[in-house]
């Protein structure tokens, strides 16, 4: 499952980003229905997008590969966070 976000740039460098994902984090490994939880979730962004890379950072997620996008061949950088990390950093 992957977490992704857009903002309008009016509103980069508020946190928003960082506490939208949390709450979508928090209901992924925990509050969802048993059967609902997941193991593992997943965020991309463009290699060179380094305020992306910053929340998934400050949300505990590490780098799990660079890959491309299929379409048009562009870099992107995987990063993951399974459950048992998410439980122990909390």
């Amino acid at each position: 499952m992957e977490i992704g976000r857009r903002l309008r740039r009016r509103s980069w460098g508020r946190g928003y980003a960082t506490e939208a994902a949390r709450e979508v984090l928090a209901f992924a490994f925990g509050e969802a229905k048993a059967d609902a939880r997941l193991e593992r979730v997943v965020s991309i962004c463009h290699v060179d997008h380094h305020a992306s890379l910053r929340v998934m950072s400050k949300l505990g997620m590490t780098y799990d590969r660079t890959t491309r996008v299929p379409a048009h061949g562009q870099p992107v950088r995987v990063m993951a966070l399974t459950r048992e990390e998410y439980r122990s950093s909390a």
